[in-house]
Protein backbone atom coordinates (compact mmCIF):
# COMPACT_ATOMS: atom_id res chain seq x y z
CA UNK A 1 0.00 0.00 0.00
CA UNK A 2 1.47 3.43 -0.86
CA UNK A 3 0.43 6.73 0.75
CA UNK A 4 1.29 9.57 -0.71
CA UNK A 5 0.51 13.20 0.87
CA UNK A 6 -0.10 15.96 -1.26
CA UNK A 7 0.30 20.03 0.50
CA UNK A 8 -2.20 22.26 -1.95
CA UNK A 9 -2.05 25.52 -2.03
CA UNK A 10 -3.73 28.16 -3.58
CA UNK A 11 -2.67 31.49 -4.87
CA UNK A 12 -5.60 33.17 -3.58
CA UNK A 13 -4.22 33.05 0.03
CA UNK A 14 -1.85 35.25 1.78
CA UNK A 15 1.49 33.41 2.13
CA UNK A 16 3.00 33.41 5.46
CA UNK A 17 6.69 35.22 5.70
CA UNK A 18 9.04 33.96 8.27
CA UNK A 19 11.55 36.57 8.89
CA UNK A 20 14.67 35.48 10.99
CA UNK A 21 16.40 37.78 13.09
CA UNK A 22 20.26 37.65 13.95
CA UNK A 23 21.09 34.98 16.29
CA UNK A 24 21.95 36.59 19.96
CA UNK A 25 25.47 36.02 20.66
CA UNK A 26 26.88 35.13 24.14
CA UNK A 27 29.41 37.74 25.88
CA UNK A 28 32.27 36.59 24.56
CA UNK A 29 31.42 36.54 21.14
CA UNK A 30 29.62 39.70 21.31
CA UNK A 31 32.98 41.73 22.79
CA UNK A 32 34.74 40.38 19.74
CA UNK A 33 32.63 41.50 17.34
CA UNK A 34 33.14 45.11 19.30
CA UNK A 35 36.59 44.46 19.73
CA UNK A 36 36.61 44.70 23.15
CA UNK A 37 37.19 42.32 26.41
CA UNK A 38 34.23 40.67 27.59
CA UNK A 39 35.00 42.17 31.01
CA UNK A 40 34.48 45.77 29.61
CA UNK A 41 31.19 44.99 27.82
CA UNK A 42 29.86 43.36 31.04
CA UNK A 43 31.16 46.74 33.13
CA UNK A 44 29.57 48.93 30.51
CA UNK A 45 26.07 46.94 30.71
CA UNK A 46 26.28 47.44 34.36
CA UNK A 47 27.32 50.86 34.41
CA UNK A 48 24.87 53.92 35.60
CA UNK A 49 24.97 55.38 31.73
CA UNK A 50 25.24 52.34 29.91
CA UNK A 51 24.16 52.27 26.53
CA UNK A 52 22.79 48.88 26.99
CA UNK A 53 19.17 48.21 28.04
CA UNK A 54 17.20 44.75 29.31
CA UNK A 55 15.01 43.63 26.15
CA UNK A 56 16.52 45.65 23.45
CA UNK A 57 20.49 44.86 23.54
CA UNK A 58 20.55 41.99 25.84
CA UNK A 59 18.27 39.04 27.52
CA UNK A 60 18.69 36.51 29.55
CA UNK A 61 18.19 33.01 28.31
CA UNK A 62 16.11 30.56 30.94
CA UNK A 63 13.33 31.17 33.58
CA UNK A 64 16.48 31.23 36.43
CA UNK A 65 18.18 34.15 37.82
CA UNK A 66 21.53 31.83 36.84
CA UNK A 67 20.44 32.17 33.27
CA UNK A 68 23.47 33.13 30.70
CA UNK A 69 23.41 36.85 29.12
CA UNK A 70 22.51 36.98 25.11
CA UNK A 71 23.15 40.03 23.08
CA UNK A 72 21.23 41.42 20.35
CA UNK A 73 24.22 41.74 17.44
CA UNK A 74 22.80 44.95 15.48
CA UNK A 75 21.20 46.70 18.39
CA UNK A 76 24.25 46.42 20.60
CA UNK A 77 26.77 47.12 17.87
CA UNK A 78 24.91 50.74 16.92
CA UNK A 79 24.65 51.72 20.87
CA UNK A 80 27.91 51.05 21.14
CA UNK A 81 28.99 52.93 18.28
CA UNK A 82 27.00 55.92 19.15
CA UNK A 83 27.49 55.79 23.05
CA UNK A 84 28.41 59.29 24.46
CA UNK A 85 31.88 58.29 26.56
CA UNK A 86 32.00 59.94 30.06
CA UNK A 87 35.10 62.53 30.12
CA UNK A 88 38.63 60.71 31.43
CA UNK A 89 38.21 63.65 34.09
CA UNK A 90 34.85 62.33 35.32
CA UNK A 91 35.26 58.97 35.70
CA UNK A 92 36.76 58.07 39.48
CA UNK A 93 39.26 55.10 39.21
CA UNK A 94 39.76 55.10 42.91
CA UNK A 95 43.28 54.27 42.02
CA UNK A 96 44.62 56.47 44.55
CA UNK A 97 43.04 54.75 47.41
CA UNK A 98 45.72 51.68 47.34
Amino acid sequence: MVVAWFAVHSTDEPQMSLKFHAPWLSSALMAERLGIHKQTLLKLRRTKHSPFKEGTHYRWSGITTAGILQWNPDATEQAFTTFRRIPAGGFETFAAAR
